[in-house]
């Protein structure tokens, strides 16, 4: 299957995304077991995936054009040279927000891209990733690059996730596999921007996490940007 991606058009406005929290999400959130607290993460992946599937097709597209517009925004208004830009993303499965616009936008301005690849149960790397190229059958029902693309280091990653809260934890979808190659990248010296893609009917009032956990260095929506 061979990657496409979405016509450039980059929107400059925001809609509220509407959604009713879960009454157990206060009151459970600052608990210190650890049983308790993977416990508390899945109820609260399941609330949120619950919402993000609700939204229909034309909302999800809609959404994501707006967040994709936002991350744009920030990057401009940061003077980031686009030139040395690789941006690693993801190839959206089931309801999950589309970074695909974005993908355009930043080569559009000469960057470069790169998707996740899983070599194993507990490995994955970054794959350089362009318009032509052949994507293969990933864990998840996800898609990404071939042993045939080159392994980089990106300079920006874009994490998916079910969940976020307004202090920036994320919750992924419980294989941890970001968590360990950012920890890798990180070990060989690299520093690494991560920032979160997500709806905003996504956000919950507070996350369980431990310290292993990756915090995002901000998540944008299609209501804006949200800052750590």
């Amino acid at each position: 299957m061979r990657a496409f991606f979405y016509g450039l058009r980059l929107l400059h406005f925001v809609a509220p995304c509407s959604y009713l929290w879960n009454a157990c999400e206060a009151m459970t959130q600052n608990t210190k077991d650890p049983h308790s607290a993977s416990s508390v993460r899945s109820q609260l992946r399941k609330s949120s995936l619950s919402r993000r599937d609700a939204l229909s097709a034309q909302d999800r597209a809609l959404f994501s054009q707006r967040a994709c517009s936002h991350f744009m925004h920030v990057l401009e208004q940061r003077g980031e040279d686009f030139s040395r830009i690789i941006l690693a993303g993801y190839w959206p499965i089931k309801s999950e927000i589309d970074p695909r616009p974005l993908f355009d936008a930043i080569t559009f301005r000469g960057g470069r891209l790169a998707l996740p690849a899983v070599l194993d149960s507990t490995t994955m790397v970054f794959r350089t990733f362009s318009q032509s190229t052949v994507l293969e059958p990933m864990r998840f029902g996800t898609l990404g690059p071939s042993t045939g693309n080159a392994i980089v280091v990106p300079s920006l990653i874009i994490v998916p996730l079910s969940a976020f809260d307004n202090q920036c934890h994320r919750l992924g979808y419980g294989g941890g596999y970001y968590d360990r190659a950012v920890k890798a990248l990180e070990k060989q010296g690299h520093q690494i921007n991560l920032w979160g893609l997500g709806f905003s009917c996504q956000e919950v009032s507070s996350i369980p996490h431990a310290e292993h956990d990756l915090v995002l260095q901000g998540i944008f929506t299609e209501k804006g940007f949200l800052k750590r």
